[in-house]
């Protein structure tokens, strides 16, 4: 009669612990896919809660450039804030077809001072940059993982009558990104090589960036 009831208990016992750890699985398992969602690209602009910190940010940045809707067509803005940099960016560019018109706010994080600069790129310069953006950010799915620190990226981007969004600040994706926009930028915006990595690529490419 014992052993009967120690049986018993031992099977409603596994059975509580099997369904706890199914409940586990299915928790890590949504969290996994919240996760990629944040920073995989969107449709439509970045969404105007407050979902993050860095969201927030990113909106203040970016209140001081033209707002996508405002924009040609073809047209991309975005708001870079490194963790421990001395500046953060928003830049917002916009091809009209004939020209290419570009606005920029620079953030001293050291004085909490904003300084504004307007300029133009060549239009070959431009579409060969959106080019590269384009083919980087189109279908990504966001990683299952978060990184604590790096350069935050949050971008808007129109082409095609079609609006797509995305933030993050992975080595893998974001950080690859924000090099390339620095490099093709730093003859028009003031102090934004500061935000070229020239490891990102490799990085990007090593062993460190094979998992989700």
């Amino acid at each position: 009669m014992l052993s009967l009831r120690l049986r018993k208990v031992a099977i409603t016992s596994l059975k509580s612990f099997g369904v706890l750890v199914a409940l586990v699985a299915i928790i890590y398992i949504v969290y996994l896919f919240a996760t990629m969602q944040a920073h995989s690209t969107r449709n439509g602009p970045l969404p105007k809660g407050n979902e993050s910190a860095v969201l927030s940010e990113a909106h203040k940045l970016l209140a001081g450039v033209p707002e996508i809707r405002d924009l040609s067509n073809d047209s991309l803005r975005f708001a870079a804030m490194p963790s421990f940099g001395k500046r953060w960016f928003a830049v917002a560019l916009s091809n009209n077809g004939k020209k290419v018109e570009g606005s920029a706010i620079i953030w001293d994080q050291e004085t909490k001072t904003k300084s504004t600069s307007q300029f133009s790129i060549p239009l070959p310069a431009y579409l060969r940059m959106t080019g590269a953006f384009d083919n980087q950010v189109d279908g990504y799915w966001g990683e299952a993982r978060g990184w604590t620190d790096g350069t935050a990226l949050a971008f808007e981007r129109k082409r095609g009558g079609r609006i797509v969004s995305g933030m993050g600040n992975s080595p893998c994706h974001y950080a690859v990104i924000t090099n390339a926009l620095a490099r093709d930028l730093s003859g028009y915006v003031p102090n934004i090589a500061e935000l070229i990595e020239p490891a990102a690529e490799s990085y990007a490419q090593s062993e460190n960036c094979n998992a989700f």
